[in-house]
């Protein structure tokens, strides 16, 4: 049998931004503007993003519940998942671009394969599924050479 487990833990969610003002007052009304339109954590120059965390509250037990899956199936994962699962991907994008190429300048040569990898990771990232057919979402490598996703 298939179980979903979760646990609660209560955080309080701390942000803390640069921002100069006249006063208290006016560095608030000018965070609370860019907390309204989304734009609060774009770490601007003339706003920057100090700290961003979530720090749990202390004096609550965890606590772990279980309920069987309906019809015996995970559900699909939730987009908060799917988000972590983006970035993961994006900064391992980064890394195996980073390694292609230190490689190719080592080389002389640029190493396809490298870039390919590199690529196919960078498409899991932008949630271009379709065009990643064939690819182990946890490594974000091709499972076969070819997969037709060369950028050459």
């Amino acid at each position: 049998m298939k179980y979903l487990v979760e646990y609660v833990l209560p955080y309080e969610h701390i942000c803390r931004i640069g921002v100069e003002a006249d006063s208290e007052e006016a560095a608030c009304a000018k965070a609370q503007e860019r907390f309204d339109n989304g734009t609060l954590w774009d770490d601007a120059p003339d706003m920057p993003l100090l700290y961003d965390d979530y720090e749990e509250v202390e004096g609550c037990a965890l606590e772990f519940r279980a309920t069987e899956c309906e019809g015996g199936r995970y559900p699909e994962p939730d987009a908060s998942v799917k988000t972590l699962q983006r970035r993961n991907w994006a900064s391992r994008a980064a890394e195996l671009l980073i390694e292609a190429y230190r490689r190719a300048e080592e080389g002389h040569c640029v190493d396809w394969s490298d870039l390919d990898e590199a690529y196919r990771t960078a498409l899991l990232s932008t949630g271009h599924a379709a065009d990643t057919e064939g690819i182990d979402p946890d490594s974000g490598a091709a499972d076969t050479e070819e997969s037709g996703l060369s950028p050459r």
